[in-house]
């Protein structure tokens, strides 16, 4: 596999884990159709999103702040704004209101958006942070997709 084909496949995963399989695909890498991040969030309510099932679990909201974040971090490495606090830091608040819900929903999709306008075309991949931030990307997201739907068959 050459350069350009590793990053073609890099650049599918990335966008199968938060928009699920594209419409005219005949099958999928790891995702059920639209089980991906944003269409999974937009099935959540915001009193869904603050149910912790066992004290112990984050809420789908937790998870969607620490995305946030991540992908805030990941679009700082581009020039964008730094996030605020820690990595620890977002999974402070596990409750949010409609508003906020909504608002978060948002915030994940725009820098998703962002991220995956660098990550798909971007060409510079001759600095070791420039090519294990990206693909570590893929594996953390596949994690944070896994947790959140495992949560949503807890909390409907």
């Amino acid at each position: 596999m050459d350069n350009a084909s590793f990053h073609e496949a890099a650049v599918e995963l990335l966008r199968e884990a938060f928009e699920g399989v594209k419409p005219d695909a005949n099958g999928t890498w790891f995702v059920q159709g639209s089980q991906a991040i944003l269409p999974s969030l937009l099935e959540v309510t915001a009193a869904q999103a603050s149910q912790k099932p066992q004290p112990e679990l984050a809420s789908i909201g937790a998870h969607t702040r620490h995305l946030i974040y991540m992908l805030t971090w990941a679009n700082a490495c581009h020039g964008e704004a730094r996030p605020e606090g820690n990595w620890e830091s977002t999974w402070d608040r596990d409750s949010f209101s409609d508003e906020e819900w909504d608002a978060m929903r948002s915030e994940v999709e725009q820098r998703y958006r962002a991220y995956f306008a660098w990550f798909r075309d971007n060409s510079d991949w001759s600095h070791e942070i420039g090519v294990i931030a990206p693909l570590a990307m893929l594996p953390h997201a596949a994690y944070h997709l896994g947790a959140i739907r495992q949560l949503m068959a807890l909390v409907k």
